[in-house]
């Protein structure tokens, strides 16, 4: 079974209210009343008026539909990338091969939560200060997760289970994981199975929430929807949502190629620096 993962990148600003008065576009405003009528004629909606983000990717037309998107999808963007040295794009190249031997990569439960872990973390390496502890693949599923929340420390931090509220965006939920860097949320990773269309309907729904949230500072946000071999990147401004797919080829023995790990990761690492400077 295929693992779809999908991630979120924003920076926080220094007030919600500002944030959200800052933000009011006719597009937008169009995206949140269609969200709320989704999460009204939902039969799970909260008391507070709030619908889970994986209710929101169970309604996948219904949601593209309120990003105004048609069959043909959104209009296509080139993420930023940086180049990354040699040695650390081998290091992930490694990890992932590692990962595809002992198959982790593309199976459920214990394994998802460690398979696109590995280039995100080796990524992040790019950035000063992080200090990985306790990331053994040998450690149970209930000790990775504690061990992580525990032991992350540095300038780049990985927190997990984070959870995400709307303010006018009737959506709240849990993250699974959260990237920080100097204090401020730039990534986030949710683990789904194998459809691609609930993955990316939810995820533009934590890209409204992220948005909301930022949007004071930041003009755009960036998603990324993965099943660790084909990489949907998404980028959510005021008024449009513009998306990029790119992909981890496999060869003849199913291992991942040095060159598309080195092109996914040399995005992920542009996208965090992207949002690094803003």
């Amino acid at each position: 079974m295929i693992t779809v993962a999908y991630f979120l990148l924003w920076m926080k600003g220094p007030s919600l209210s500002d944030s959200v008065s800052s933000i009011a576009s006719v597009g937008r405003k169009r995206r949140i009343d269609k969200l709320t009528k989704i999460a009204e004629s939902n039969k799970k909606q909260k008391a507070d008026g709030k619908l889970e983000f994986s209710e929101f990717g169970k309604a996948s037309a219904k949601v593209f539909d309120a990003f105004g998107l048609d069959q043909f999808g959104p209009d296509r963007f080139k993420p930023p990338s940086v180049t990354l040295p040699d040695t650390l794009v081998n290091k992930i190249f490694e990890e992932l091969k590692a990962s595809v031997q002992l198959n982790f990569y593309f199976v459920v439960c214990k394994a998802r939560f460690r398979a696109n872990w590995k280039l995100i973390r080796e990524t992040c390496y790019v950035f000063d200060g992080f200090q990985p502890i306790g990331t053994s693949d040998s450690v149970g599923f209930n000790d990775f997760r504690e061990r992580e929340k525990a032991e992350h420390v540095g300038n780049v931090k990985i927190l997990l289970e984070h959870e995400l509220n709307g303010i006018e965006v009737p959506a709240n939920g849990n993250v699974e994981y959260v990237i920080m860097i100097e204090g401020k949320i730039i990534l986030l990773l949710e683990a789904k199975v194998d459809d691609f269309a609930m993955g990316r309907a939810q995820n533009y729904v934590e890209c409204e929430v992220g948005y909301e949230l930022n949007c004071s500072h930041q003009s755009y946000i960036y998603g990324i929807v993965t099943n660790s071999a084909q990489w949907f990147f998404n980028r959510l401004d005021s008024d449009s949502v513009k998306e990029c797919l790119e992909s981890i080829l496999f060869d003849v023995d199913g291992l991942p190629t040095r060159n598309s790990v080195r092109h996914v990761s040399c995005i992920i690492a542009g996208i965090i620096e992207d949002m690094k400077e803003k």
